[in-house]
């Protein structure tokens, strides 16, 4: 049986509900409360000034996946927040891997200092300055990406979904996504329906 591919329907929805449900079951506990963090992108701006990129991008990775990951610290609080860094492997990757104890990306010491950043008036400046910039390049979400070409030329983009237009517009050699041609693909099933050949 032959895929038979219909075009493509916008259908409104209202995206409040669909926020509603997910709330109710895809996402942590008090998913909007624990999305206040102020003092979580403090503590990233503070890494971000003392730190190697390579020791930023892995403390970011990792608060990322804890925020997303069971059990879901809510690094929201300071409290949590210190914890979480505390036990940041120096090798993260990602949570479905296992990682030797005793080589964390921070000592104590180094949290603390990372936690006292957050309060500096310097660091609070940073967030506010990143916020301000964002908002001034017309910001309406995250990830926004502001991307500038050999020619200076810049363009935004929202998503992280978005890879291909950047990519684009930079004049980088890509594979984008693709269709393969029915008859060339092996069947498999959708739905309890056979799709491709076969």
């Amino acid at each position: 049986m032959i895929a038979r591919v219909d075009l493509c329907v916008f259908h409104p929805i209202s995206i409040g509900g669909v926020m509603k449900a997910a709330v109710q079951h895809e996402v942590p506990p008090d998913f909007f409360a624990r999305s206040k963090t102020l003092v979580p992108q403090r503590a990233l701006h503070f890494i971000k000034k003392n730190y190697p990129t390579e020791t930023y991008v892995t403390a970011l990775h990792y608060l990322l996946d804890c925020f997303f990951t069971p059990p879901h610290p809510n690094v929201s609080r300071p409290e949590e927040l210190a914890t979480t860094l505390a036990r940041c492997p120096r090798d993260f990757t990602g949570s479905d891997k296992q990682y030797p104890a005793g080589n964390p990306l921070f000592s104590a010491e180094e949290v603390r200092a990372i936690m006292a950043g957050t309060e500096t008036p310097e660091i609070k400046e940073a967030l506010k300055a990143a916020t301000n910039l964002a908002i001034s390049k017309k910001a309406f979400g995250a990830p926004w990406l502001v991307v500038v070409d050999a020619n200076g030329k810049e363009e935004c983009f929202f998503g992280s979904d978005r890879f291909a237009f950047v990519y684009k517009f930079l004049g980088l050699p890509y594979h984008d996504v693709e269709l393969l041609p029915l008859a060339a693909r092996a069947s498999f099933k959708r739905g309890g329906e056979r799709w491709g050949n076969g």
